[in-house]
């Protein structure tokens, strides 16, 4: 459903949240300006609060500006930290998995508090990670397979690293991939049986 909201001189045209095209009548006005801008880039996906702060800053608005933006986003709801923090957290799992930490990193970087984080990622249990890092791991294993076992071993846990699982896991993980090739290596679909669907955190 398309509706119409005015803003000040401004009329926004939009289908769905986090989408901006603009019916604007005074171009020259920085702070409409500073709005059509950050539109723009929600268009593509949500932003925290952070991100778009940042993004203003690279276009040189002016503070003031930036504030009245800024709170113009958050009453209008398309500034919420926390939906975005769920909303990053289900990607990353689905698209390209990680660990906890990977994500807590993550999410620093974007400027979420560590109050939201530790919330959003309460449900990722030391257990959840260790069956998503083996997912992982024999997931990946089946293209390096017919290696050698030292290329297998160098490659696999350094992959897992990446992905932000610690080198003793990663280690544990690739040593019984190698002395159990034989068993099922659809480890990610039965992780997401037990821990959820594809989309769940």
């Amino acid at each position: 459903m398309f509706w119409l909201k005015r803003s000040g001189d401004i009329l926004w045209f939009s289908s769905s949240l986090a989408t901006g095209i603009c019916l604007f009548t005074h171009m020259n006005n920085e702070l409409n300006k500073a709005k059509i801008s950050v539109f723009r880039l929600l268009k593509f996906r949500m932003r925290s609060k952070k991100e778009l702060k940042t993004h203003l800053e690279r276009k040189k608005f002016r503070p003031q500006i930036i504030t009245k933006v800024l709170t113009f986003l958050a009453e209008s709801g398309y500034i919420d930290d926390h939906k975005f923090t769920k909303e990053w957290i289900k990607s990353r799992l689905n698209i390209k998995p990680r660990s906890k930490r990977l994500l807590h990193y993550e999410l620093r970087q974007k400027g979420i508090e560590e109050k939201i984080i530790e919330e959003a990622l309460a449900s990722i249990t030391a257990e959840r990670e260790t069956a998503l890092a083996k997912a992982i791991a024999r997931q990946r294993f089946q293209k390096i397979k017919n290696l050698p076992e030292q290329v297998i071993m160098r490659r696999l846990s350094a992959y897992l690293v990446r992905r932000g699982f610690s080198l003793h896991l990663a280690l544990q993980l690739v040593r019984q991939l190698i002395k159990e090739p034989e068993r099922a290596l659809d480890d990610m679909n039965a992780y997401h049986t037990q821990y959820g669907d594809k989309n769940s955190p």
